[in-house]
């Protein structure tokens, strides 16, 4: 396809702005705010390679669609604009304007990160892109709709978007894009060098990305940083008028000199949010997370169930027994049934362990009965207790952290007391899995 023949959506006219969505999503995205954004600009907006009505248009990648923003501003004859970009869409539009920051008279990014903070790893991307090619992206669909702790503050209207939108998305696109985001270079440094007027925003609720986008508006020279109320990965869509306020005072402003700040690190009419107490416990179990699909993460044949010495801890052993330990706490404090009360965890797993046992003071002949395990399966039940933890975090305030569950102890343990027992625990047997892993790899390279 020639650029001149990408498709688009435009609104007004005056100055361009050009708007970027993010994956598994489309163009449709922006319609609440961009007639707003119109009233004197030119706003343009096309479906990204693989998604919506070019979802057949390939290959994939971060770089392709960086690409794509200079064939499409080139066809138009726009030698300046403003970019907005959202999630994928604020990542494709840093890279562009690092690539051509002559290009660029602002950036808006929203929901985007300049570092890799995906809250779903690669492994578990490509597990469910499987799920994409053999069921089809519709009922991925209607998975991750259950699952996204974002789509609640969306409407019904927007969550079928969402699911529409999601299930046109090219599988191959989601699969490609959705493992490069969770791995692509940082580029912070070379952002910090960048001479163009920014808006970092993000949702409230946008946990896992709260952190990363902070490091973000204090490595941008001219950034202005918005916490959006109300709303979480998708601010434009959550709460539209609090997004296009700040938007519309941004584009009106980028010009001004008072704009910049002087050093990297500084932000310009912002104050700095304070870190909620729920934002750091998602980080830390997130952590967790990670190691734990590290420690997973395309393993020889033989690794998941090695043994350094009979009797000793299994990766299988040591990933089941952390899982499961999360999962009987989470469950008590949530007051609901575990999730390895539901049969279909000791079939995938293949570890035949009723809902009462949780490997506290397992001995070799237990250790070993895992021999038969499924990593795949004990992968799924881990990222099904996660995504269970996380629902729950964001939630969470500090009068149910103080909330007392356990008058067995003195003093008493509190929600937030036993949450970050459980952290400890399993930081220590996640790092123990890894350490496992190298052992018997460093060993079958010895052979």
């Amino acid at each position: 396809m020639r650029p001149a023949e990408i498709p688009c959506s435009a609104w007004g006219s005056g100055p361009p702005v050009l708007l970027l969505h993010g994956i598994t999503t489309s163009s449709a995205d922006w319609a609440e705010i961009a007639p707003a954004l119109a009233t004197g600009r030119q706003v343009l907006a096309y479906d990204q390679r693989g998604h919506g009505d070019r979802a057949d248009v390939g290959p994939y990648s971060l770089d392709r669609l960086t690409e794509d923003v200079t064939a499409f501003l080139d066809a138009r004859g726009l030698a300046k604009v403003d970019l907005i970009g959202h999630s994928m869409g604020g990542v494709v539009a840093m890279r562009f304007a690092l690539a051509h920051p002559s290009r660029v008279r602002s950036l808006l990014l929203i929901s985007a990160t300049a570092e890799p903070v995906s809250p779903v790893p690669a492994e578990v991307i490509l597990r469910l892109a499987t799920v994409g090619r053999e069921r089809g992206m519709a009922a991925l669909a209607q998975i991750i709709d259950r699952i996204d702790n974002s789509l609640p503050f969306r409407s019904k209207p927007q969550r079928d978007r969402f699911r529409h939108d999601f299930a046109r998305t090219s599988v191959e696109a989601y699969a490609t894009l959705g493992r490069e985001l969770s791995q692509y270079p940082s580029m912070l440094d070379e952002l910090a060098r960048l001479d163009i007027a920014a808006l970092v925003m993000v949702g409230e609720h946008d946990t896992p990305l709260r952190s990363a986008a902070v490091r973000l508006a204090g490595t941008l020279r001219r950034a202005r940083f918005v916490v959006v109320p109300d709303a979480a990965h998708a601010p434009h869509l959550e709460n539209p008028t609090h997004c296009l306020a700040a938007i519309l005072a941004h584009l009106d402003t980028a010009d001004d000199a008072d704009v910049r700040s002087t050093e990297p690190g500084e932000f310009s009419h912002m104050t700095v949010p304070t870190m909620p107490v729920r934002d750091v416990l998602t980080e830390a179990y997130g952590r967790v997370h990670r190691l734990v699909h590290d420690a997973l993460a395309s393993l020889r044949p033989g690794t998941f169930v090695h043994q350094i010495e009979p009797g000793t801890n299994s990766i299988a052993w040591l990933v089941w027994h952390l899982t499961r330990i999360q999962d009987h706490h989470i469950a008590d404090i949530m007051g609901e049934p575990e999730l390895w009360a539901d049969p279909q965890w000791a079939t995938r797993t293949g570890v035949e362990r009723d809902v009462s046992t949780r490997g506290q003071g397992d001995g070799p002949d237990e250790i070993a009965a895992l021999a038969k395990a499924d990593s795949d399966g004990v992968s799924a039940y881990h990222d099904a207790v996660m995504a269970r933890t996380f629902g729950y975090l964001s939630g969470v305030t500090e009068a149910e952290l103080a909330r007392i569950i356990d008058t067995s102890y003195t003093p008493p343990v509190s929600v937030g007391v036993r949450l970050v027992s459980v952290l400890s625990d399993n930081l220590q047997h996640a790092g123990q899995a890894l350490f496992v892993r190298g052992m018997h790899e460093r060993m079958e390279q010895a052979r």
